[in-house]
């Protein structure tokens, strides 16, 4: 089970987002999103967003094939911030592009009782959530290829914000810098 062996980092360098983005108010529109067709011929941000979801076995298992990140979205059906962040984050095309590019995707309702395989463990979403330890909603939590839990960021985050993060995580840019040094550059 994921319980006290799960070690993983809290994304301190998207707190400062999140602090500009939750306290105003201010939303980011889903023209952010570039209308256009891309290779895979969808021309519709929510479609091209609608595509990016697998489910939580299926990221996994693409994941360890094609050594690729699990980006998980947990949610809940009543959180005003998720359906803002699945609406217009998850609608930017650059966010599109690096989540394509770096990760599979996978969302969990929190308050669900629907049960997924996560790491070869079955067990609710509601209990997945828990084991992760989120308390807040949404909260995006990336999971390294091997099934390893790495990251986990809780709030709304802009689509500029995430996918700096989507980024800087996928190149593997941690390794190397710490995240404001990488903004900076």
């Amino acid at each position: 089970m994921i319980g006290s062996k799960m070690k993983f980092i809290i994304l301190k360098f998207a707190f400062l987002f999140l602090v500009s983005g939750c306290a105003d108010g201010d939303s980011i529109g889903t023209d952010s999103a570039q209308a256009g067709v891309n290779a895979d011929g969808y021309d519709d941000p929510q479609e091209q967003r609608d595509q990016l979801w697998n489910s939580m076995e299926e990221a996994q298992e693409k994941a360890a094939e094609n050594d690729k990140w699990v980006l998980i979205d947990i949610y809940t059906d009543w959180c005003a911030y998720c359906r803002q962040m699945y609406n217009e984050t998850y609608t930017n095309q650059k966010v599109i592009d690096m989540l394509n590019e770096y990760f599979y995707v996978t969302r969990v309702n929190a308050e669900s009782d629907e049960l997924v395989t996560f790491n070869g463990d079955e067990l609710s979403m509601e209990r997945l959530a828990a084991e992760f330890g989120v308390t807040s909603y949404p909260t995006t939590v990336i999971v390294q290829p091997d099934g390893e839990p790495f990251a986990i960021q809780p709030g709304f985050i802009q689509a500029d914000q995430f996918a700096d993060i989507l980024t800087y995580v996928g190149t593997g840019a941690y390794e190397e810098v710490s995240f404001d040094q990488y903004i900076s550059d």
